[in-house]
This record gives structure tokens, C-alpha cells and sequence, in this order.
């Protein structure tokens, strides 16, 4: 996936194989992974508490790559360990939604200092565009701005959106607009920009959600806040 500049599915791959090793602490061969491992594993982190969209991930990236050694013929029998019941059903992910008063909370919040300033206006842009994913914000340059839209291919499954520029979206952008290759000065990377770029995405998530949580208890708020609320 490196080589073909995949670096993204790459980093799914690693994760996951990341969390079988955690599992059993080993790195073995596919004839060590039957069907009695993988449902050890399933109901090991259903035991921990992690919820089945996740597990289903896990084991979907499995068969994937399960799948890939067989076209290789690097598995010489067609053995399927991922039998009917084995990987969980994904469950249509909840809308986080926030309610006005809490919104208007936000709205009113002033910022300690800039980066505070740089998350809640991304947190904003997420709330006014219905959702829209971190990862496709941050991405975001002029180029995805045509006629009073916002058109752009979703990061993670390549589905083409459009999003009407409303007001509120227009203060926002206006006031990062031309300041560099993207539009929000958070990532300055391309999708297939490598390995680094991926490592780079990965901290400006993890710190996204740092500052807005801080945000969040700054303003007494209880609910969570991501970029995903409506």
C-alpha cells in the first residue's frame, strides 16, 4: 500500500495488526489464525468494552488482507477463518447532537489564545456543514470552493459531497482564506504526502481533541464535542 502511495489504508493495516499483536503478543504466519483466534478476539474486546463497529473493523481489515494472501497464493488452500457470525453486523453510528443553548455557549466562548481560537472555529465549521469529518476539513483548500459550494471526495471512502456555503460557513472561511495550502492553517500536508503526512494527521486528531476538550470544561459544558455534533 506504501508503494502504491496508499499510505492511509497502509496505517488502517498497521493499526489493526497492531491490536491482534496487543492480543496474543505475537507475530505469527495465516495458518496461526484460524476461526477459534478471531473469535477469542471478538469476544475478548467485547469483554473490555469496545463496541462492535469498531470489533467489525478489526476483523473486516482481517479479511481484507486475509483475501489479498489468497490472490498471492501465499495461502495455498482456500481455509476462511471469517465465517458467517464471526464479524459483528456495523451499527449506523449515532448523531451527536448538541442543543442550542449549548451551542450558543460555544458561539460566546472566548478563546485564551489562538490555538483555542483555530479549534473552535473548526469545530464550528464542523457544526454548520452538517457533520463534515476532521480529517476532510483540515484537508480542505480553495480549490474545494465552486459557485458557493463546498465539493469534495470524502477521505475515507472517496464519496463525492457538496455542501451550500451558508452564512455562517462564509464568516469562517473569509477569515482564513489565503493563507496557505489549505484553508484551515492546522496540516500542512497533502493525503499523499507519505507516511510523515499520516503521522502528522494522527497528532493534529489527537491535539484537536485536546483543545476542545479543554474548550468544553472551560464553558461548564457536560457533552462531548468533536467536529461530528449537528
Amino acid at each position: 500500500k506504501q508503494k502504491l502511495g496508499k499510505y492511509g489504508n497502509a496505517d488502517v493495516y498497521q493499526r489493526c495488526l497492531n491490536q491482534f499483536i496487543k492480543y496474543d503478543n505475537k507475530t505469527e504466519g495465516f495458518d496461526y489464525y484460524d476461526y477459534q483466534w478471531f473469535l477469542d478476539f471478538k469476544v475478548h474486546k467485547k469483554m473490555v468494552g469496545i463496541a462492535d463497529n469498531t470489533i467489525s473493523h478489526y476483523l473486516r481489515t482481517a479479511r481484507a488482507v486475509w483475501n489479498e494472501a489468497l490472490n498471492r497464493d501465499i495461502i495455498k488452500e482456500n481455509i476462511n477463518p471469517f465465517k458467517k457470525g464471526l464479524i459483528p453486523a456495523p451499527e449506523q453510528t449515532r448523531k451527536r447532537n448538541i442543543s442550542g443553548d449549548e451551542i450558543k455557549a460555544v458561539l460566546s466562548y472566548q478563546p485564551k489564545n489562538e490555538t483555542e481560537g483555530l479549534i473552535k472555529d473548526i469545530f464550528l465549521f464542523g457544526f454548520y456543514s452538517i457533520g463534515m469529518d476532521l480529517v476532510d476539513i483540515v484537508h480542505l483548500t480553495e480549490e474545494n470552493i465552486v459557485s458557493g459550494r463546498i465539493e469534495y471526495n470524502r477521505m475515507k471512502t472517496g464519496q463525492p459531497l457538496s455542501i451550500k456555503i451558508n452564512h455562517e460557513l462564509n464568516e469562517i472561511l473569509n477569515k482564513y482564506k489565503g493563507q496557505g495550502p489549505f484553508i484551515f492553517p492546522l496540516l500542512i500536508i497533502h493525503k499523499n504526502s507519505g507516511p510523515e503526512g499520516i503521522k502528522k494527521y494522527n497528532y493534529v486528531r489527537i491535539r484537536y481533541s485536546k483543545v476542545l476538550n479543554q474548550i468544553k470544561n472551560n464553558i461548564g459544558l457536560e457533552k462531548e464535542l468533536s467536529s461530528k455534533v449537528t
